[in-house]
């Protein structure tokens, strides 16, 4: 008898096993290339975290398995492409992938480039519980087509001012939706999905200020980050709410509940009194995400945003912990004062340097690509300051170009000395200092924290600001004349 359920519990398994999602696909043009599969783990900042990888044979085929729990955006960046999908558990996709293009000399270089951006086509869903093909019409990612177009087509004409009475299309828009998902549809993403693009449709003619959309649409709303439209009606609402607030008589409640304790609480309460906000989920998001927003109009010191984002990292748990940490970092990651991000990198002799390596000496860091011509007058400007003051102040060239052995030359036909750490096209490097433009700088302490995160570049002076500082640090002494300067 136990034998017989031995049996029937390992025929079962291969059936009740859940979680699996698999992408299949053959195109040739994508041949021996490297397939990462990502999501977006934060709202605010787009942290993106792997979900699967794999490597497409000589042919163009490859087959992914994805580590996700439940249904989520995904998307892959393949050369110049950028592509996407909804994704759910226990599904197996055999996609269509658009012709690939590969980056350009010119992509590579700009820091401002984005890829082309494209859905991924599904040729065959199989629902992997069951076994069986799911129809074109039933599947997840065309339904939501049909609801995004359909907000859009609304959207461009309301923009447009088309539209007579607006509140009546709108509702014949949401008619629209309704009966074409509401009857039938048990999809709960799906069901959220709709629920939140159709909110954004009412809001695009009542348009409620803050303190009632927030008690209308979210007070009894659960939390939904891995939803799209949930995130995008979430943005909207809730879009630099500390400066907004600024403008209006709750200011003063705003800035007591930011300023008397350097938890969240007094916050999560004037969220509570004057939103009708009662889900403390939500009250964290609102708050993680006023923070994000106030680096930039900056209602409130930096300094407390910081001291709130560590709050939140040591007592709220994931996903609020996860995305505090990714919202400081973004914020600290090149403030004066902070240790910039480290970074593993190759010499022209091939010898891997860390930032720690240059603590107890002044740096300058320079970012700069042989590409950009004010970056060429940089580099003899800056052959002059390592011969006159190299021995007080280490100067470090990122050396941003696609190749190795281009550095290499370049170093070695111009006699260059100092130091160059090549960084490639590293796009997390790029980001994680901010490079938004060539040249970009930064002059760090020997206790390696930055002390100017936007520095002059050569061509503006630097050489005199460099001075003043280490003169005022005891560093050097006299007119600078002796150590190198002027």
């Amino acid at each position: 008898m136990l034998r017989k359920i031995i049996s029937v519990i390992a025929y079962l398994l291969p059936v009740i096993v859940t979680g699996q999602t698999i992408i299949e696909c053959n195109r040739s043009d994508f041949k021996n290339t490297t397939i990462t599969f990502l999501t977006e783990d934060n709202p605010f900042t787009h942290h993106e975290r792997i979900i699967g990888e794999c490597i497409s044979d000589q042919n163009g085929s490859f087959k992914c398995n994805l580590n996700i729990k439940k249904t989520q955006l995904i998307h892959t960046r393949i050369q110049a492409l950028h592509l996407s999908l909804f994704a759910e558990t226990n599904r197996k996709y055999q996609v269509i992938l658009p012709p690939s293009r590969q980056k350009t000399k010119a992509d590579e270089l700009n820091p401002f480039f984005t890829e082309e951006r494209f859905p991924i086509g599904i040729e065959v869903a199989t629902n992997l519980t069951t076994s069986n093909r799911i129809l074109e019409t039933e599947e997840l990612n065309y339904k939501i087509f049909i609801i995004d177009s359909i907000y859009s087509h609304f959207v461009d004409k309301a923009s447009l001012n088309v539209y007579r009475n607006l509140k009546a299309k709108a509702d014949s828009v949401i008619t629209e939706m309704n009966t074409r998902f509401l009857k039938k549809e048990k999809n709960e993403f799906l069901l959220s999905y709709l629920h939140n693009k159709q909110i954004l449709i009412k809001q695009i003619y009542q348009k409620l200020p803050v303190s009632k959309a927030a008690e209308q649409y979210f007070s009894n709303q659960s939390l939904q980050i891995e939803n799209p439209a949930f995130i995008e009606l979430f943005n909207s609402i809730f879009d630099k709410l500390f400066f907004n607030l600024s403008k209006t008589d709750l200011i003063q409640a705003l800035s007591i509940a930011v300023y008397s304790d350097r938890q969240p609480n007094n916050l999560m309460q004037f969220l509570r009194s004057n939103f009708g906000i009662k889900d403390s989920s939500l009250q964290t998001l609102i708050i993680l995400k006023s923070i994000y927003d106030d680096q930039f109009s900056k209602t409130f010191e930096i300094k407390r945003h910081l001291e709130l984002l560590d709050s939140i990292i040591l007592k709220s748990p994931p996903p609020f912990s996860t995305i505090a940490k990714e919202i400081r970092f973004d914020i600290a990651r090149i403030m004066t004062g902070e240790k910039p991000p480290t970074f593993i990198l190759l010499t022209k002799d091939s010898i891997y340097q860390i930032l720690s390596d240059f603590y107890g000496r002044y740096v300058y860091m320079h970012f700069c690509s042989p590409e950009n011509y004010t970056c060429l007058k940089e580099y003899r400007i800056l052959n002059e300051y390592h011969r006159r003051f190299g021995n007080k102040v280490i100067i470090i060239s990122m050396f941003v170009d696609s190749s190795f052995s281009e550095m290499k030359h370049f170093v070695k036909s111009n006699k260059y000395d100092w130091l160059f750490l090549y960084s490639g096209n590293n796009s997390e490097l790029l980001y994680n200092y901010n490079i938004q433009a060539y040249p970009s700088c930064l002059f760090l302490g020997p206790d390696g924290r930055i002390i100017l995160s936007s520095a002059p570049s050569a061509t503006e002076g630097i050489e005199r600001k460099i001075y003043e500082i280490m003169k005022k640090n005891g560093a050097i002494e006299g007119d600078g004349s002796e150590a190198g300067f002027f």
